[in-house]
Order: structure tokens, then C-alpha cells, then sequence
């Protein structure tokens, strides 16, 4: 029988009936699923897509619900061997609350930390909930909401200069993937390509330009993290980047800058 086999495969291999395999799946499974959960110190929370919405109709009122949310939110120990500790339905205040709630406290207890993406609605639950854990983003969700930004930055200008949307001749549009990759991944030439002729295109070229740089002193930032930096050289980094942010007169970039902060 292969590893990791489904349970029918499984039962093809040994020539039994699917009910038995499922049997002696489900008792081997009850034993993993009922042991204590293993000491966590970083929790990790992320959302999952899991097939489609379901609705039905209320007989009475008429109205349709939800009776089966296509969302689930898993959760994980990031650092450890733990690996998938639990998964709900949903994505709400309300489902994380509800999952943290069947853990003894003295798990709760020995969270230090938990890793979510930039979701207020986990930020809020894990406030209620895990009142004494640090919330952690991931380096790849902020990078993420900055080339978002830049995104936003290019569509809003086009727009208001050009009164129309982007097209293939406009030098912006030509930049626009050179724009959110990393300034260490273009080289020279590249990087001269996208610069000059957006210096050159005036008040659009300058303002992407202006939400990059911002881009890449928020990347400098994180970029610490990884060298053990002091928190003096960090905060250095940072007052960089906010200056910088509440400088440029970019309302999206003043928007990442207080939502980086917060």
C-alpha cells in the first residue's frame, strides 16, 4: 500500500470495503485528534479556501443564510512540530474566539506569539483572546500591501493626469512590473529603464516614484530583521520610513504608513 494514500486507494490495496478501511482510519485518527495539544509558542492563524458557499432558504421568512462558509480558518504551530492544531468554519471574530475557547488555558498560557496576516479581524480576536501574545506579521503580507499601494498610486494618477486609464505606450504602464519587484533583483540597466523615463514624465513619474522609494525604505526596514540589528539602528529605519511616508503627500502612502505603524 502506497504512503499517504486516500482511505478508498488504501482499501483497493488490501482488497477490503471502504467502511472497514474508514473504521480503522477513524480509530487511528480519534487518538491523534483527542491527545492534549502540544506547548505552542508561536500560533500561527491563517485563512483557507475550502470548496463553495452553501445557502438555503428559510421556509418561514423567506430569506436565504449561509450554511456553509467556502472560508475556514486554520491554525498551526509556526515554529514547532505540532503542525495543523485545529481548523473552523469561518473567518470571524467570532470562529477564532470560538476555536481558542475548547484550549485549556495553560496552552493558551505558553503562546508567546501569533503570526497572522495584516487581517484586523484576527488582530481583534487574538486581543480578546490571547491578550498576552505579541502579534507577528509576516515580511511577505507587508511587502505585499506596499506593491498594492504602488498599484493604487499608478491607476489613481493615470486617471486624474490623463483623465482615462493606463495604456501600453504610457511610461508607467511599461514600469509597472519593474515597480514591485525588489531594487536588488533589477540590474542596472533595468533599473535605469524604469527610473529615468518616469523622472522624465513629470508629475506621474514622480509620484510612483516617490510610493517606490517608500516601497523600498519599508523593505530596508524589515530587511533588519534578519541581521539582529539594535533597536536604536531599527528605529533609525523606521522613523526613516514614516518620515519619508508623511513627507511625500501620497495619500496611499500615508495610508501604508499608518497602517505599518499601527
Amino acid at each position: 500500500m502506497a504512503a499517504r494514500s486516500t482511505v478508498i486507494q488504501a482499501a483497493r490495496d488490501l482488497h477490503l470495503s471502504w467502511p472497514t478501511v474508514m473504521d480503522a482510519f477513524k480509530a487511528v485518527a480519534r487518538e491523534v485528534v483527542e491527545a492534549p495539544l502540544p506547548e505552542v509558542g508561536v500560533l500561527g492563524i491563517d485563512e483557507t479556501r475550502r470548496g463553495r458557499p452553501r445557502w438555503e432558504q428559510d421556509p418561514d421568512s423567506g430569506k436565504w443564510r449561509l450554511t456553509r462558509d467556502r472560508w475556514h480558518t486554520g491554525f498551526v504551530d509556526a515554529l514547532g512540530v505540532g503542525g495543523l492544531l485545529g481548523q473552523v468554519e469561518g473567518r470571524t471574530v467570532a470562529d477564532v474566539l470560538a476555536w481558542l475557547s475548547t484550549a485549556p488555558l495553560t496552552w493558551r498560557n505558553s503562546i508567546r506569539h501569533v503570526a497572522i496576516d495584516m487581517s484586523a479581524t484576527y488582530r481583534a480576536a487574538i486581543r480578546t483572546g490571547l491578550p498576552n501574545a505579541v502579534v507577528v506579521v509576516d515580511h511577505f503580507h507587508i511587502v505585499q500591501l506596499a506593491n498594492k499601494m504602488l498599484s493604487l498610486v499608478r491607476r489613481r494618477t493615470t486617471a486624474e493626469i490623463r483623465g482615462r486609464r493606463g495604456r501600453a505606450t504610457d511610461p508607467e504602464w511599461k514600469a509597472r512590473r519593474r515597480l514591485l519587484r525588489n531594487r536588488e533583483d533589477l540590474t542596472d540597466k533595468q533599473f535605469a529603464t524604469m527610473w529615468n523615463p518616469l523622472l522624465d514624465e513629470g508629475k506621474i513619474g514622480q509620484t510612483l516614484l516617490t510610493a517606490w522609494i517608500a516601497k523600498e525604505s519599508l523593505r530596508t526596514l524589515l530587511a533588519l530583521a534578519r541581521t539582529g540589528a539594535d533597536r536604536h539602528r531599527i528605529g533609525q529605519a523606521r522613523y526613516k520610513f514614516l518620515t519619508w511616508c508623511a513627507d511625500a503627500g501620497i495619500p496611499e502612502v500615508r495610508t501604508l504608513a499608518t497602517t505599518v505603524d499601527r
